[in-house]
């Protein structure tokens, strides 16, 4: 019993901290390994059995001598004592443990008497205790170490009930920290005892997940579930096997350390340690000096102190951690059949090693390759890892995953449509399979009649499925074929879309000619010069009566014929045309309109007034007996509403044809007025007998006009020369 008491003893609490028990590694210092000296030690202390350090001094709990020192371990005064809590007021019987709350409030175990005694901050001297909590056991001699963790005092008791069959014992108590203010002894809110798996418990440590990790005298470290302080589910999860497992710490990669005993030695395992874990690293051997370890503990500088309370002192070891930078690069394909360089860096200098988890994926071409091939689509994961080495920690490993992917299936269902002049809007659908990819774009090739594919446009640039081409000629047949686009390559083709020819309106009719008769007009027109690409197959015809506005009387003349005959007209009125070409794109712009026509019949007069026009005039001859006899003829004027013609007005002047002499026109003669009679409607007759004694080859000039009581038209002049 008291070998085993000498062992619970020589525990020494090295929980290092800042603020609650948390440290922060750094990184350029080198890893204790194997039989490695240490940095320096702190000495001359008495049963050493506990420490912590708290704002950048460590807290030795020494055992022999009652107290507590805190020492520098910052600077060149590097072990100094800073303070020491001491004397028979302090209530120290044999500490064996030391945390801090977040109100730098120093808590102390004292082993002997099963009591915390908890002190001011920056408590020295013979400082009296500001509360102290009895924590009973059965057997004596049991409270070996203590932690605060998440404002909760664990309190390991090593020796407290009950006793299981296998005569495993002991206990971890929780409290809170309310009773250090109001004076109470409370009682535990909740405990661990042997038969969550606990067997002897010498020290606890937190895992950033909220699991607890027991260290058991009896030979083991316990992971024990998250929240188990809430939800009273406290079973042992996994265990590690040791000889003498009497101080353990998790660092802040968590990374369990575990100080065992009578082996004399220091083990560190990977975060995401079970119960077959081999450890990364081990700390041994007479010249690391680190006797029968008891406690361990990390500061913010990444130095390990690992309490040696049978030579009175704590060994400090440099420590130094490496990490890896490594990410797959952001410009690779990453397709089917690439091969890609991949680079990882540690901060220590050192090489990674790169490791495949998915062979059937992706693989290395070479052992410590840094090529990757990749063989099929799906995910491949690469880790980059380094087992640490005399002067570094293990790195904790990073992993990256990329898709690989394949080219995508082709894009279905092509369709071209005629979208105006020279333009083609082309759809389709997109690939089934996009070859574990995005469609970042199209391929688009053309065909025109029996010529072969080319390309007219590489890359779309857009997973949009439809196009708009434009510069394309008009009436010229084209077929499209379209491929899909992802970072692995480009797909097979589509199949080809219909032949389509992009059209626009045609240009309108030209020539329109209306040409009336009684009751209809006779309509006939050039066809368009251009028919925009699509053949003209009819045309729209529109009316105007008088000033109304223009209908519409045949919507589509069937054909390509360019006359028409409109029937049902009324005599006598003013009708205007105009004509419109329709293709497969649309009806063109309409002709120009056709002069005002009038089908025969009487036509009303105006007669509010003057004449507007003379109407359509020719010079007529007719022989009779032989003689010459000329007459000017006047078709009367046929609009509609056309003003009353009461009487033409004419006078002339001649050059006589001579055959000795240069000839001379005449003078102007007087207005000689010929009268319209009434029942005059359609034509008027003036005899010209002056004209009949000109010999052949004389030249006349006319002038006439129309006119009534509200005045006359506009001169008309007209120009003749006798023929023989």
């Amino acid at each position: 019993m008291g070998a085993m008491i000498r062992g619970f003893v020589l525990g020494l609490a090295l929980c290092l901290t800042v603020g609650v028990c948390v440290s922060s590694p750094h990184s350029a210092r080198a890893w204790p390994h194997g039989d490695s000296q240490p940095e320096f030690a702190i000495e001359g202390l008495a049963g050493n059995y506990r420490k912590t350090i708290h704002k950048g001094l460590l807290y030795v709990a020494n055992l022999d001598q009652p107290s507590i020192t805190a020492h520098r371990i910052e600077g060149a005064a590097t072990g100094e004592v800073d303070r020491t809590l001491v004397g028979d007021d302090t209530q120290l019987s044999s500490p064996h443990g030391v945390a801090f709350d977040s109100h730098d409030r120093m808590y102390v175990a004292n082993w002997f008497n099963d009591t915390v005694t908890v002190y001011s901050a920056n408590a020295a001297g013979n400082t009296q205790p500001l509360a102290v909590l009895r924590d009973s056991i059965s057997g004596g001699m049991g409270v070996n170490s203590i932690a605060i963790y998440q404002d909760h005092l664990y309190v390991v008791n090593t020796q407290a009930g009950p006793t299981c069959d296998d005569g495993a014992k002991g206990r971890i108590n929780v409290y809170g920290l309310g009773w250090v203010n109001d004076g109470t002894s409370p009682s535990p809110i909740t405990s661990m005892n042997c038969t969550h798996g606990i067997d002897h418990p010498m020290d606890i440590a937190f895992h950033s997940s909220g699991q607890t990790i027991v260290a058991n005298y009896r030979a083991s470290v316990t992971k024990h579930r998250v929240n188990w302080i809430s939800t009273g589910d406290s079973t042992a999860i996994e265990k590690l096997d040791f000889a003498t497992p009497y101080g353990i710490e998790v660092d802040m990669h968590d990374r369990l350390y575990v100080a065992d005993y009578y082996e004399g030695r220091v083990s560190v395992f990977e975060s995401t340690w079970t119960s077959s874990s081999l450890p990364l690293k081990q700390l041994f051997g007479p010249q690391s000096q680190i006797g029968l370890p008891s406690d361990l503990a990390i500061d913010t500088a990444g130095r390990l102190y690992v309490a040696n309370p049978s030579g009175n002192k704590v060994l400090v070891y440099a420590t130094s951690y490496q990490s890896i930078d490594f990410a797959l690069p952001s410009d690779a394909r990453f397709a089917v059949g690439d091969r890609v360089p991949v680079t990882a860096n540690t901060t220590s200098g050192l090489d990674a090693t790169l490791v495949t988890s998915t062979p059937e994926i992706c693989s290395f071409v070479e052992t410590n390759s840094s090529t990757l091939a990749l063989h099929k689509r799906g995910r491949c994961t690469v880790s980059a890892q380094h087992s640490g080495s005399n002067q570094w920690n293990p790195a904790t490993p990073v992993e990256r995953s990329v898709t690989v992917a394949t080219t995508p299936t082709k894009p279905t269902d092509a369709v071209a449509t005629p979208e105006g002049s020279g333009t083609i809007s082309l759809d389709w659908d997109s690939p089934a399979d996009t070859g574990d990819a995005d469609i970042t774009g199209y391929r688009i090739q053309v065909r025109v009649g029996p010529d072969s594919w080319a390309e007219l446009l590489k890359d779309t640039g857009s997973a949009a499925t439809r196009h708009k081409i434009s510069g394309l000629d008009n009436g010229t047949k084209y077929n499209f074929r379209i491929a899909a686009i992802n970072r692995a390559g480009v797909s097979p083709n589509s199949k080809a879309s219909a032949s389509v020819a992009p059209a626009t309106l045609p240009q309108p009719p030209t020539n329109l000619v209306a040409v009336a008769d009684s009751g209809t007009v006779n309509l006939r027109w050039s066809a368009p010069t251009e028919d925009g690409g699509s053949a003209v197959s009819g045309y729209r015809i529109q009316v105007r009566i008088g000033t109304s506005a223009w209908a519409t009387i045949e919507r589509a003349a069937a054909g390509k014929r360019t006359s028409r005959t409109v029937t049902g007209l009324t005599d006598g009125r003013s009708y205007r045309f105009r004509v419109a070409a329709i293709n497969d794109v649309g009806t063109s712009e309409f002709s120009s309109p056709s002069p005002d026509v009038i089908p025969g019949g009487v036509i009303e007069p105006d007669a509010t007034r003057a004449p507007d026009t003379v109407g359509t005039t020719k010079i007529k001859m007719k022989r009779k007996r032989g003689r010459p006899h000329f007459y000017l003829r006047i078709r009367l004027p046929r609009e509609e509403k056309a003003a009353p013609i009461d009487e033409y007005r004419l006078r002339m002047k001649v050059k006589k044809a001579k055959r000795t002499k240069k000839s001379r026109w005449s003078r102007w003669s007087t207005w000689r007025t010929t009268k319209v009679s009434e029942s005059t409607t359609s034509v008027v007759r003036i005899t010209l007998k002056k004209l009949n004694r000109l010999p052949a080859g004389s030249k006349v000039k006319m002038r006439v006009k129309s006119a009534n009581s509200l005045g006359s038209s506009a001169k008309k002049t007209i120009r003749y020369r006798i023929r023989p």
